[in-house]
């Protein structure tokens, strides 16, 4: 899936091949231009790279890099927009499917992820801190739900909402007054 730059001139998104084993590209593409820049290729040690998003002022990119197979820990990476060297954040427990990516608060200080503490069972959304990689637990799922994932915040930075899900459902929820 691809991500929109805060401007609308960009668009970052991953690339598929498979070479024995699946890895991706993560590249950008000027809206209108011919062909894309690749931004990061694939990393012999984090091959797959999913979910970019944006920083609000459109200089950084975010992702998520997994290792094949699939396999915690799973690394929270950013890169410039005009690509270079991505920097680890942090290591996250990651649901293996869904292309639910990091997303960044108002300030660029701080992204929300996904992470599940190792003798949980349910996901949790955590605010990871881009300068030093400091987790904050935001949710508490009960024990028996799959967990949360999917977090967006309002323009205003004032909403928080992210999807809560068990085995055969999932729930749309909302923190009003989010700072």
């Amino acid at each position: 899936m691809g991500r929109f730059s805060p401007d609308g001139s960009t668009v970052a998104f991953m690339r598929w091949s498979r070479d024995g084993v699946a890895t991706t590209t993560l590249e950008a593409k000027v809206v209108g231009a011919e062909g894309s820049q690749v931004l990061a290729k694939p990393d012999p040690d984090w091959p797959v790279v999913i979910a970019p998003s944006f920083s609000p002022d459109g200089r950084w990119i975010a992702f998520y890099a997994r290792r094949v197979p699939f396999e915690d820990p799973t690394s929270i990476r950013v890169i410039p927009r005009v690509g270079g060297e991505s920097r680890q954040i942090a290591g996250i427990h990651h649901m293996t499917y869904g292309e639910s990516g990091p997303a960044w608060t108002l300030d660029g200080k701080w992204l929300f992820s996904q992470d599940r503490a190792e003798a949980e069972k349910a996901f949790h959304i955590a605010l990871v801190s881009v300068e030093t990689g400091e987790k904050r637990r935001l949710t508490h799922p009960p024990p028996d739900l799959f967990g949360d994932s999917g977090t967006a915040l309002s323009p205003d930075g004032r909403t928080l909402i992210y999807t809560q899900c068990d085995a055969e459902t999932s729930d749309l929820m909302l923190v009003e007054n989010f700072r």
